[in-house]
């Protein structure tokens, strides 16, 4: 059986990308930034602002 980034746990992909996985970090940034852009949206009330810090 084949085990894909998109499978792992977030520990996993943090030691992936520790060790230099660009592939690993897209699967972490994938599941996080629509969390993370309205986070810093409702914080600055300004959506260029949430784009730029995510």
């Amino acid at each position: 059986m084949k085990i894909t980034l998109s499978n792992l746990c977030d520990s996993e992909l943090q030691q992936h990308v520790k060790e230099g996985s660009y592939q690993a970090f897209e699967v972490i940034f994938d599941r996080y930034w629509q969390r993370l852009f309205t986070y810093a949206y409702k914080m600055y009330n300004d959506e260029k602002i949430a784009e730029d810090i995510v």
